[in-house]
């Protein structure tokens, strides 16, 4: 995603959950500090921690969520371009 402010993939954000299915998102840098978490399906992220931009990169992140009853967990990367 590209948070540069030119109102294209500005946010990142979940979709094809239910709202009351998600446990939680969480985006970590390349450090594994968290830069971004919320249980809110709504939420997105703007590329920003303490309000600051973070730096281009590839950040990783977890999903946790249930499906069915049971609680998965999917992980994988994002890449940050400015």
């Amino acid at each position: 995603f590209s948070p540069n402010n030119d109102g294209i993939n500005d946010l990142l954000y979940l979709i094809g959950l239910l709202p009351e299915n998600l446990i939680s998102f969480t985006v970590y840098n390349r450090w594994g500090e968290i830069v971004f978490e919320t249980n809110d399906i709504l939420a997105a992220w703007d590329g920003k921690y303490d309000n600051e931009d973070v730096p281009m990169g590839v950040y990783a992140f977890t999903i946790q969520y249930i499906n069915a009853g049971v609680i998965q967990i999917r992980s994988g990367n994002i890449t940050l371009v400015r």
